[in-house]
C-alpha cells in the first residue's frame, strides 16, 4: 500500500477579486541510517565492513514535479484548508526527520493556464481514451525564430515560505525501513554533516 505526508495549508483567500495559487517545493533533505559495517561485496562474495557514519543526510527534488496549482473560484473570499504536494514514503525518507521548504506564490491568470496545461499532461495515464498531447505554448520566444515553440514561462509571482519538519514517528503507515548498507558518502546527494541551517523544530 502507498503511503507517505501530505502537507495542508490554510489560506484565507481575498475577496472581490479572481486569485491563482501555485506550491512548490524547494530541495529537501533528511536523515538516512546505514550499515556500511554490513557491506557484502558482489565480486569477492565476502562481507567487508566499511568505516562510515551510522547516520547521514540525503538531499533531493522530489515534490518539485508533483506540484499544486487552484483558483478561488469556488472558495473566493473564504478561508479554506487545502492539501498541497503530497511526498511519498519510499522506505527512506521518514526514517526519522525529512525537512521540506514550501513555496506558496500568487500567480496571474495566464500562468495558471499554462502550468495547469503542463500539470494535466504530465499526470495523463496513458489510455485510449486520453487527449492527444496539447501543444503547449509559454511566453517565451526566440529572438531570431519567432515561429519557434520554446518550453517555459517565465513569470513574477508574490512568494511566503514555510520551512517543515516532518518526524518518521507521525506517520500513520509507514513503510518497512530501508537501510543504506554502504558507505553513504559514496552517493552524490547524500553527506555524512548536516545542512549548516539543520535547525530541527518540532511544532
Amino acid at each position: 500500500m502507498d503511503s507517505g505526508a501530505g502537507i495542508f495549508v490554510e489560506l484565507t483567500d481575498p475577496s472581490d477579486e479572481n486569485n491563482y495559487y501555485f506550491w512548490r517545493n524547494d530541495p529537501s533533505v533528511y536523515l538516512l541510517q546505514t550499515r556500511s559495517d554490513l557491506f557484502f561485496n558482489r565480486t569477492t562474495m565476502m562481507l567487508e565492513p566499511k568505516d562510515c557514519c551510522t547516520r547521514c543526510f540525503n538531499h533531493e527534488t522530489t515534490g518539485n514535479t508533483s506540484y499544486s496549482l487552484t483558483n478561488d473560484e469556488t472558495f473566493e473570499g473564504l478561508k479554506i484548508i487545502l492539501k498541497v504536494p503530497f511526498i511519498p514514503d519510499n522506505g527512506l525518507r521518514f526514517i526519522e526527520i525529512y525537512r521540506m521548504d514550501l513555496n506558496q506564490l500568487s500567480i496571474t491568470a495566464e500562468a495558471y493556464r499554462f502550468l495547469h496545461l503542463v500539470k494535466q499532461q504530465s499526470e495523463t495515464t496513458g489510455s485510449v481514451f486520453d487527449p492527444p498531447p496539447a501543444n503547449i505554448r509559454g511566453n517565451m520566444l526566440g529572438p531570431d525564430t519567432p515561429d519557434e515553440v520554446v518550453l517555459g514561462y517565465f513569470m513574477v509571482a508574490g512568494e511566503t515560505e514555510r520551512r517543515i519538519y516532518i518526524f518518521g514517528d507521525e506517520l500513520e503507515f509507514p513503510q518497512p525501513v530501508s537501510l543504506i548498507l554502504n558507505d553513504c558518502r559514496l552517493v552524490d546527494t547524500i553527506t555524512s554533516a548536516p545542512p549548516v541551517d539543520w535547525n530541527v523544530v518540532r511544532d
